[in-house]
């Protein structure tokens, strides 16, 4: 994926949101970011981010900032049924989460790792069979 020149927005500031949008600018992207939160409680990584060229939206997700994006990457505590992303969708809008991004950017040589963590941490919620054989025969 080339992401010289493109208009990414990355939706969420944590610590995940953060290295999405300095990863994305490392590598070309004009990127954006956006949190529901304001200024105040988000720290010390708005000053990061400036300084590194990246704009960025707090206090809430404006409406224009969703469209004309080549990209929108959404941080896993974004909601994903929001408002502004099930618009950014309506409208054709790319969205896509953190794993899908790095899926997508990284060598084909890491990739395997990146599955590999990833099916590790499904594995780790997977209910023990038990508790489905008693879901499904209380259905």
């Amino acid at each position: 994926m080339n992401l010289a020149n493109k208009r990414v927005l990355v939706v969420g500031l944590g610590k995940s949101g953060v290295a999405s949008a300095l990863f994305l600018q490392a590598r070309g992207a004009k990127v954006t970011v956006s949190d529901a939160k304001p200024q105040d409680q988000l720290g010390e990584e708005i000053p990061v981010l400036l300084d590194h060229g990246i704009a960025v939206e707090t206090g809430g997700h404006g409406e224009r900032t969703f469209r004309g994006q080549d990209l929108i990457v959404v941080s896993p505590g974004v909601p994903v049924d929001s408002p502004p992303l099930v618009q950014a969708r309506s409208l054709g809008e790319p969205v896509i989460g953190e794993i899908e991004l790095a899926s997508q950017v990284l060598p084909k040589r890491l990739r395997p790792r990146l599955w590999r963590a990833k099916l590790f941490r499904l594995e780790a919620f997977r209910p023990p069979s038990a508790a489905i054989s008693a879901r499904r025969r209380s259905l």
